[in-house]
């Protein structure tokens, strides 16, 4: 029978500030460095301040204890073949509180080693991609996503800027073992809602890309999403 931890207070403390706005002053360049590395860059400035706290900062000081603290609280179960699983979706949770405060390099060494098949020099970690889980597998592919369209315009790996590669990496999203596990449903009845009662601007793009598009690939059910539209829509915004 699983035990469930409570939430250390950082994390706890973390999850209330997360930010997900899309504006040039929270959109940085990555750096494409391993964490010990992003640390000393954090401490000397960046143009691109990330959103801090003091529970924030607790994270940032020591990003793998949060990880670990994760691993080996939240659940008593000492199988072996868990207690990885456990680990995969603890990089993932971090990662996203991490993304969620502007921290896209940190989150993107979290994550890369889970999504890339390669070696990496700033991957936290050796590559697990053939061997985790399928579930882990996609929500580190998502979060991957998620960091690329965050990078907005700004150019990065293999020549591409942000929403470009955010293309690869939502492709990949969909098409991974258990798509069915992300929150797309959640995230399309929400823009809708939000949409209906903000400008006419953004009702005419749901109208256009989520409602009338569906209809005309055939959806019956009201479930239609592309989310690729989404990044497109962030970078018109």
């Amino acid at each position: 029978m699983k035990t469930l931890g409570v939430l250390p207070s950082a994390i706890a403390g973390a999850i209330p500030t997360l930010q997900w706005i899309l504006e040039p002053a929270s959109c940085p360049p990555l750096y494409f460095e391993p964490l010990d590395r992003m640390s000393e860059i954090r401490r000397n400035g960046t143009p691109f301040s990330p959103v801090t706290s003091s529970a924030v900062q607790e994270i940032v000081t020591d990003i793998p204890a949060a990880v670990d603290f994760l691993t080996t609280n939240i659940d008593s179960s000492s199988d072996a073949s868990e207690e990885k699983r456990r680990h995969y979706f603890s990089l993932c949770s971090v990662a996203l509180i991490l993304l969620g405060h502007g921290y896209t390099d940190e989150a993107h060494d979290l994550v890369t080693p889970l999504s890339w098949p390669d070696e990496t020099h700033f991957g936290y970690g050796s590559p697990v991609y053939s061997s985790i889980h399928p579930e882990a597998l996609t929500m580190a592919t998502y979060i991957h996503s998620l960091i690329h369209r965050r990078e907005a315009f700004n150019l990065g790996e293999f020549g591409m800027r942000g929403f470009q590669n955010v293309n690869y990496w939502t492709k990949a999203a969909i098409t991974s073992p258990a798509e069915e596990s992300l929150p797309y449903r959640r995230i399309r009845e929400t823009i809708l809602r939000h949409a209906a009662n903000g400008n006419s601007d953004g009702k005419k793009w749901c109208q256009e890309r989520i409602l009338d598009e569906g209809k005309e690939l055939g959806d019956t059910t009201g479930d239609y999403w592309e989310p690729r539209a989404l990044h497109e829509l962030c970078g018109i915004i």
